[in-house]
């Protein structure tokens, strides 16, 4: 796979998220987890609509 893809994973800190970020980060995918559970790279409650776009607003440029 390519390095110079990005998978944005919600809920990848656990369950089947985390199990779908590992497997694209394995094969050579850069993974950003969406998640309330600590440790995700962006703590956002994706059920809450206006927050994803926040979190995604100032980061557009570098994905």
């Amino acid at each position: 796979m390519s390095a110079s893809r990005t998978a944005v994973v919600t809920g990848g800190m656990s369950g089947f998220g985390a199990g779908m970020a590992a497997r694209l980060a394995a094969d050579g995918v850069r993974v950003i987890t969406l998640d309330i559970a600590e440790g995700a790279d962006l703590a956002v409650d994706v059920t809450d609509e206006a927050a994803v776009h926040a979190a995604a607003r100032p980061r557009r440029a570098g994905w």
